[in-house]
């Protein structure tokens, strides 16, 4: 159990302080309304895993814009400023018990379904589609390939995300980059 001694001793992380290293990673919990914002359930979620000890929580995945980034019903939001009040109070009461907060963002890019962004065509570097996506779909996930001027406009959305994570008090930003959303979709 040596490999263990130091697992609730703290850590930094840049330059916060984390009391331990019970590190909660980003789950999507569909614990928001339709519109993305923030409710006591999802709240009593978080403050339940922050209560129970975790030192760095990790807020489930949000939806960067009003366009295509959306992937999931219920799927928390960053995408207007309007959001910022009721992301302060989730981190607030995360770091209630001590956990430091830190908020994931992310594109769904062409793994988005339609009928979760107003029957819009996915979007991605190409117009290849998910597979996986279309075989639950039972039929092609047609995605449409963006364009260099829609590019710097996601990346701008992804700039603006941040900052609302900042200003909402969080600790800190995770960039989904991962599992065929739009990011990973540009690295392969």
């Amino acid at each position: 159990m040596t490999e263990l001694k130091h697992i609730f001793q703290p850590i930094k992380i840049g330059r916060i302080e984390v009391k331990n290293r019970l590190v909660m990673p980003p789950m999507c919990t569909r614990l928001a309304t339709v519109n993305g914002e923030v409710t006591d359930s999802l709240i009593a979620y978080y403050v339940e895993r922050a209560r129970g000890g975790a030192g760095l929580i990790i807020v489930e995945y949000c939806y960067i814009d009003e366009k295509e980034s959306k992937a999931a019903a219920c799927q928390l939001g960053v995408q207007s400023d309007h959001h910022i009040t009721g992301l302060h109070e989730l981190a607030a009461a995360i770091k209630s018990y001590g956990a430091r907060a830190m908020l994931q963002i992310a594109h769904g890019g062409r793994q988005t379904d339609p009928g979760k962004i107003g029957g819009r065509r996915p979007v991605g570097p190409s117009e290849i589609p998910d597979p996986m996506l279309s075989d639950m779909m039972g039929q092609p996930n047609y995605v449409r390939a963006l364009s260099t001027d829609e590019v710097e406009e996601i990346i701008n959305s992804f700039v603006e995300a941040a900052r609302r994570v900042r200003d909402a008090g969080f600790d800190g930003v995770e960039i989904h980059g991962a599992h065929g959303y739009l990011l990973s979709q540009f690295l392969s």
